[in-house]
């Protein structure tokens, strides 16, 4: 029997290889051998990335794996609503809200408040998705399907002929206390389907057209079987009679829980495919929801990361900050938005039980003058098959870094100083960057930079990694633009305080003088003398 197939691994001539392919020896400004041996790190560490997305869901779930790495790095809960306690430096910390945002925070232990910044990477834990209904019971030509709404811009067509499945969040009234319980679900196994039309049914056989409201309806079950099956949840059972029993029955049963305990149901529809590596080299990590939570997950590992390091806060000075917002994806109006109060309040209360005193209020506005956001979001990769789509000379390719995006009419929130703090920790963290602009004639999508950059004025640049089919129910990126993101978060930790200093003293010592000219009728009538010149 042949052994298993394993990743290939690369030759001694590699670099022979790619000069005989026309590629440059110097890749992305490393050598061949840099970029292979970051190439198999990228192999490695996407593995966890894979294992993460595949429990990561929904929205719930993202936050629920975050309290649980938090948690492993020494970080305790707290509460918005609850009093809290006098902060200090060498604390950690976290807190949710509605169950999925939430924000980490830490405090170096030379912390000073005059001299402090606050470090803040921002992602989102919502995408694309189809939703059930509050009332989801619809019947058609004998066949049990599901009313549901739209969640942000999908490329709902990509939905159609999917093994589909249900995950979220569902409450139920504990029968023995009658206090409301939140819980996580996931149906792992296939459940439902949204059919196409055959194409024997159609002239239209270059195209595919379909209506949101009457062709996104997932069916799951026939009324004839259905009714064999006889179930009857009983009066007592209230959703039942907006939700179909045998959905609800299959939900308590997997929680183990009365069918008249649930109360309500959040749930979204999803891929029951797994997350994936792809291609010949196992070169391309293929997955749902990739974004934001690529975002996610590379965030939270190197915040888990370096905080697993006992020396990271021992020499840290500043205020360390990880925060998921939800409902991106539809604008981040919401409670747990980015639009929402969420960093700046909690940012707030932080300073205030740190700093005690009448100036503290002026010390947390000055800190946030000092401060730095890195928005992460994911990029658009260059498309072979629309390449017309991409600008010329802002091509964005996998494995060649990560993507600082730029919008001259701040879809996105880089700014030529942002931009320069960015690339300079990308330099000592050893990561290559790649920039990204939308063509003059396409619409430029946005992120939460410009938002939080808006609300708390602290400098804030975009960034995200390349990838395909963005907004797709399967999304395409690679492995090695994963792990330079998470290594460029890393750096901006460890590094951003001192680049800071030493770009801001730059420029207070480097000024440029000039001379005005204008004409002589100017000159005569502000009686200034400039020689004849103009």
């Amino acid at each position: 029997r042949r052994p298993p197939r394993s990743t290939p691994k690369p030759s001694s001539a590699a670099s022979d290889v790619y000069k005989r392919q026309g590629i440059n020896a110097e890749y992305m400004g490393f050598s061949i051998r840099q970029g292979m041996e970051a190439f198999k790190i990228g192999q490695d560490f996407s593995k966890k990335i894979i294992d993460n997305l595949n429990l990561c869901v929904s929205p719930y779930h993202v936050v629920e794996l975050a309290k649980k790495k938090l948690g492993g790095c020494g970080f305790q809960e707290i509460k918005e609503s609850e009093p809290w306690t006098k902060l200090v430096p060498g604390c950690k910390y976290y807190l949710t809200r509605n169950l999925t945002s939430l924000m980490a925070f830490s405090v170096g232990e030379k912390f000073d408040p005059k001299t402090a910044t606050m470090k803040v990477v921002a992602t989102h834990t919502d995408s694309p998705v189809l939703k059930f209904s509050p009332n989801a019971k619809m019947q058609k030509a004998g066949y049990l399907q599901s009313s549901v709404q739209l969640y942000g811009g999908g490329i709902w067509h990509t939905w159609f002929d999917r093994d589909l499945t249900l995950a979220g969040k569902i409450t139920i009234k504990n029968s023995s206390t009658n206090a409301l319980e939140t819980r996580l679900f996931h149906y792992k196994d296939a459940l439902l389907r949204i059919p196409t039309l055959a194409i024997h049914f159609t002239r239209s056989y270059d195209k595919f057209e379909f209506n949101l409201e009457q062709h996104l309806r997932p069916l799951f079950a026939t009324d004839v079987v259905d009714k064999m099956a006889g179930l009857d949840l009983g009066a007592d059972c209230e959703l039942a009679t907006r939700q179909y029993p045998a959905i609800v029955k299959l939900v308590a049963d997997e929680l183990k829980v009365a069918p008249k305990e649930i109360v309500d149901m959040d749930l979204n529809l999803i891929d029951t495919q797994a997350a994936s590596f792809l291609g010949v080299h196992k070169e391309f990590i293929s997955a749902p929801r990739m974004d934001n939570q690529i975002s996610c997950q590379c965030g939270m590992e190197a915040f888990s990361d370096l905080h697993s390091k006992p020396d990271f806060l021992k020499n840290d000075g500043d205020l360390n900050i990880f925060i998921m917002f939800d409902h991106e994806e539809i604008g981040s109006k919401s409670l747990q938005g980015a639009l929402s109060n969420f960093l700046t309040e909690i940012t707030k209360r932080i300073f205030d039980k740190i700093v005690s005193g009448p100036d503290s209020n002026d010390l947390y506005w000055a800190a946030l003058r000092r401060s730095f956001l890195l928005s992460a979001d994911l990029a658009h990769a260059i498309n072979p098959n629309y390449a017309d789509k991409h600008q010329d000379v802002h091509p964005v390719h996998m494995h060649k870094g990560v993507v600082l995006k730029t919008n001259m009419n701040m879809s996105y929130a880089t700014d030529s100083v942002s931009g320069l703090i960015l690339k300079e920790i990308a330099k000592k963290s050893n990561v290559p960057i790649q920039d990204f602009v939308v063509k003059c004639d396409s619409l430029c999508g946005t992120t939460v930079g410009p938002l939080l950059c808006t609300n708390t004025g602290i400098k804030t640049v975009d960034i995200g990694i390349g990838q395909l089919s963005m907004h797709s129910i399967r999304e395409l990126c690679g492995t090695t633009d994963c792990f330079y993101y998470y290594k460029l978060m890393m750096g901006f930790y460890s590094d951003y305080h001192n680049i800071d200093k030493k770009i801001m003293m730059c420029q207070s010592q480097h000024h440029i003088t000039c001379l005005l000219y204008t004409s002589d009728a100017a000159d005569e009538g502000l009686g200034v003398d400039l020689g004849g010149r103009r």
